[in-house]
């Protein structure tokens, strides 16, 4: 992974979208890169997913962004070739393993503050199906635990770029503890649950 320039547009959806054939955006039906759906009592959510090696969106493409409600933003691998270079603008950084949800949550928050322009932290754990995402939303650090009864690697960084594309659209971290959240990507759909 180590630097991605990603795009993440949330889409209120009604009833639960299907997701077949691979991954596929609800509204427009255009092939993407992860997709993350999220229900509350009353609303449900998509979360459609785009990253790319490649540079940032110019010109047109940023203004047909903005349209689209998209929020591009840079996601980077803490430790990696590209971190040093690439950190200081990283929206989501996401760090090495941690051994325990304790030691995740430090780390998430510890790089929150080494790095103030960054808005979201992911911190995997060690031999779990789970990860630490840590916010620096309303000027504080916060965490929510993320578990899956088994996920690939690959989930936890989707994850961290939902929560800021969640988080730039007005919406707040707390409204995802205790909803399921479908997290469909490269390697196929797994159910994880924020607390």
């Amino acid at each position: 992974m180590s630097a991605r320039f990603v795009g993440v547009r949330i889409t209120e959806v009604h009833g639960t979208p299907a997701v077949a054939g691979g991954m596929h955006d609800p509204v427009d039906g255009r092939r993407t890169a992860a997709l993350v759906l999220t229900a509350s009592p009353d609303r449900s959510w998509a979360a459609v997913i785009d990253d790319t090696d490649a540079s940032p969106w110019y010109g047109t493409e940023t203004a047909r962004a903005t349209a689209l409600g998209t929020d591009p933003h840079l996601r980077v691998e803490a430790g990696s070739p590209a971190f040093s270079r690439w950190s200081g603008l990283a929206d989501v950084l996401v760090a090495t393993a941690a051994r325990t949800p304790d030691q995740a949550r430090r780390r998430a928050e510890t790089l929150l503050v080494e790095y103030p322009g960054c808005l979201v932290t992911v911190v995997p754990l060690l031999g779990r199906a789970g990860c630490v995402l840590g916010t620096a939303s309303s000027g504080r650090a916060g965490t929510i635990v993320m578990d899956a009864a088994s996920a690939p690697p690959s989930v936890w960084p989707i994850l961290g770029s939902f929560l800021h594309g969640w988080l730039s659209a007005g919406r707040h971290s707390g409204e995802l503890l205790g909803t399921t959240l479908l997290v469909h990507g490269p390697d196929g759909g797994r159910l994880v649950t924020a607390r």
